[in-house]
């Protein structure tokens, strides 16, 4: 009896050490359903989920390394070309290499944020915020970029003037920017991007709702439950090609959580797609 007590211990005991030893595919056969059986699960579960995380931050190793090595490499070739004698340092080339530098400053910039996230210690600094106050400057900021894609950015009419949350203004416009860049990735010329903010109730909560609508070529199905996942792309290809990151929406995704809210989307290929940020309604 002592021998069958103890041999899913020793097992347990086992396992654990590989773990600790750096093997996270270790796993615990316990039949049964008893207290120990449950315990051996519950070991099984804590490993996958380490072991999913140790691929994760390999993936977001890989993928920060690829990001660093594009706009380095130009650089570098360039100014070496520069030194040599053999490239011509014209203003549309430093132009461009200004460029590659704010794209570095842009991903130093992203990563920072996102691990003050992770962290717990985003610096918010709450203040009530207008909805339409907020929608009219993220519109005044992104007409230009707009215009330079050949899409309409909108605003409509805000039903309630007394749609109000309390958030950092710095922050929440930064989840719209991000939101308003995405939209312009992914909607070919003459198509149109469109803001929109209300109140809400849900389950006798006061709530505020900003949505941000586009008529882009959408997301697919498969890819609609990874797209706030950092460095998740579901064409990869392009992305880099049009320079997008793949952190603007985890981005706004930590911001928006941070702010006690929730933020989703939904997506019809050919349509269009619509991001919603909801959060606690606040009085002016």
């Amino acid at each position: 009896m002592a021998k069958r007590t103890l041999r899913p211990v020793r097992l347990l005991t086992g396992a654990a050490e590989r773990v600790r030893h750096g093997d996270l595919g270790a796993r615990v056969e316990v039949p049964g359903d008893d207290e120990m059986a449950h315990l051996a699960r519950s070991f099984n579960e804590m490993s996958l989920a380490l072991q999913d995380a140790e691929k994760h931050r390999r993936e977001i190793v890989a993928d920060v390394s690829h990001e660093l090595r594009t706009p380095l490499a130009v650089l570098k070739s360039n100014f070496e070309g520069i030194k040599d004698g053999v490239v011509e340092g014209t203003p549309q080339l430093m132009e461009s290499l200004a460029g590659e530098v704010d794209r570095l400053t842009r991903l130093v910039s992203d990563l920072h944020v996102l691990s003050l996230a992770d962290a717990g210690r985003l610096d918010l600094r709450l203040e009530p915020v207008r909805c339409s106050d907020l929608l009219a400057q993220t519109v005044s900021a992104h007409q230009a970029g707009a215009s330079a894609h050949g899409i309409r950015l909108e605003m409509q009419p805000v039903k309630d003037a007394g749609a109000w949350v309390l958030g950092d203004p710095i922050r929440l416009a930064q989840v719209l920017s991000n939101l308003v860049d995405n939209s312009f990735r992914h909607t070919r010329e003459g198509g149109k991007v469109t803001l929109t903010a209300g109140l809400v109730q849900d389950g006798g909560k006061r709530l505020a709702r900003i949505t941000v609508s586009d008529t882009g070529e959408g997301i697919p199905a498969d890819d609609l439950p990874h797209v706030f996942e950092r460095f998740y792309r579901g064409e990869k290809s392009r992305s880099r090609r049009t320079g997008g990151s793949g952190l603007g929406l985890a981005i706004a995704h930590d911001i928006v959580t941070a702010h006690g809210g929730t933020i989703t989307v939904e997506s019809t290929i050919g349509k269009g797609t619509t991001f919603a940020v909801t959060l606690p309604a606040a009085e002016a």
